[in-house]
């Protein structure tokens, strides 16, 4: 298919849509927040003699701000980033497909959000004072402190019973299942989070629970996904993550089974280089949640599994990786051509796991897909290897769901495609893997 024979990106052309109510509100408040992050870093940590230069970072973001909402050019980076060519040529690319001048609300809305992101990161780049000041720290670590009742259960459950479960197939699918549904706390869609409530209400408690979730599952290949994950023995696994906190450590868990029970040999985590999208996980996400598990009493089932994850991670059983392409605004179908290298190692292994909303849609290149659209034609021509797609719906994009699930989903709740409240286990197996 053609661009002009493909659907249209999600935009912001429509007033009231979930896009355009983004850009309306949730945008601006999530840099808000990134302003009052940064000018509290540097009212408490940068002395008199840098924080002009910080401050002036400040006035970048505000500036941005005012650009988004009353709809100014989207400018050029002025930072030296390695990727500042990258995104120079996608912006000359989307004004050239979708407007000649390059105005907020007039490009699409992948492109867009990526963008903000990426001009947070500019600001910090440059001021010497914020360049490795994560703006969204505070809000990731009170989304963990927020959920710790659910991730001590969670240690509980894996360290005593998941590992010793006879039927290993039950054992996959729980979980899966949390992995699934630890994807519902992701702070970029919660604008509100301040860090006052606990979010364990958010999240999966137990077996029980899970099997009353699956009902909102509007596509479930997790037999198609156990078919051939139970055929592995020391597999290479690859999981795409998305947030930090409960969701990283629900993948952490998963990981832990599969190198338990022999499944994987190694474990391959890809997050990202620089804060993004709010709660994306970092590597600096990953060791500080280590550490905070390891401070836990020595019996707790918190500390053994986070002694025995840095153990992994010391002799490669885990492995970290943080691609600049994850932080590019691009549709995974391009990264052959701008990622080579990073595609033929996805190719190599035996399942990709992609986490999340983001992941999901960049894996549909972000189109209006009528939902009952194939999965596989969605995915275009990204196919590197078995993969697997995780996610609780927090964007209108969807394909390969039936649309009698689709219709059923709406009379149930008419944000069932943009709150959390819904899921998709998606896979997609290529001929070689069959």
């Amino acid at each position: 298919m053609t661009e002009s024979t493909l659907p249209p990106q999600l935009d912001f052309s429509k007033p009231g849509s979930f896009p355009y109510e983004t850009l309306r509100t949730r945008m601006p408040v999530i840099l808000t927040k990134a302003i009052d992050s940064l000018h509290q870093h540097i009212s408490d940590n940068v002395e008199d003699e840098g924080r002009s230069e910080a401050m002036a970072s400040i006035g970048r973001l505000t500036k941005l701000k005012y650009e988004m909402q009353t709809g100014k050019v989207m400018r050029k980076l002025d930072d030296d980033g390695d990727d500042v060519d990258v995104w120079h040529e996608t912006l000359d690319r989307m004004a050239a497909q979708h407007s000649e001048d390059a105005k907020w609300w007039k490009l699409p809305w992948l492109f867009s959000e990526c963008y903000m992101y990426r001009r947070i990161r500019e600001a910090t780049l440059l001021s010497r004072m914020l360049r490795d000041v994560d703006p969204f720290w505070g809000s990731k670590t009170s989304s963990y402190h927020c959920s710790e009742t659910r991730i001590g259960e969670l240690a509980a459950f894996v360290h005593g019973t998941a590992c010793r479960m006879d039927n290993n197939e039950k054992a996959f699918e729980i979980l899966l299942q949390f992995s699934l549904w630890g994807n519902k706390s992701d702070l970029s869609l919660m604008a509100d989070f301040d860090g006052s409530e606990s979010l364990d209400h958010m999240q999966a408690s137990t077996e029980a629970h899970l099997q009353e979730l699956k009902q909102h599952i509007l596509c479930d290949d997790t037999a198609m996904l156990w078919e051939r994950v139970s055929s592995f023995k020391n597999a290479c696994v690859h999981i795409v993550l998305d947030n930090a906190g409960i969701e990283l450590f629900s993948d952490l868990c998963f990981a832990h089974w599969l190198v338990h029970t022999n499944h994987a040999k190694t474990v391959v985590f890809h997050g990202k280089a620089y804060p993004w999208f709010v709660s994306d996980v970092t590597r600096r996400d990953l060791d500080w949640m280590l550490d905070q598990l390891s401070e836990t009493e020595d019996s707790d089932a918190r500390a053994h599994l986070a002694a025995l994850w840095k153990q992994h991670f010391a002799e490669g059983v885990f492995v970290y990786q943080s691609d600049p392409f994850w932080t590019y605004p691009h549709e995974f179908e391009r990264m052959p051509e701008s990622a080579p290298d990073l595609y033929k190692t996805l190719a190599s292994a035996d399942l990709i796991m992609f986490k999340g909303d983001l992941n999901y849609r960049k894996l549909v290149a972000d189109r209006m897909w009528p939902a009952d659209t194939p999965f596989e034609k969605a995915l275009g021509p990204f196919t590197p290897a078995m993969l697997v797609a995780l996610r609780t719906l927090k964007s209108d994009t969807l394909a390969g769901v039936p649309l009698a699930r689709v219709k059923q989903a709406e009379e149930n709740d008419p944000a069932w495609n943009v709150n959390g409240t819904t899921a998709v286990i998606q896979c997609f197996r290529p001929a070689a893997a069959q």
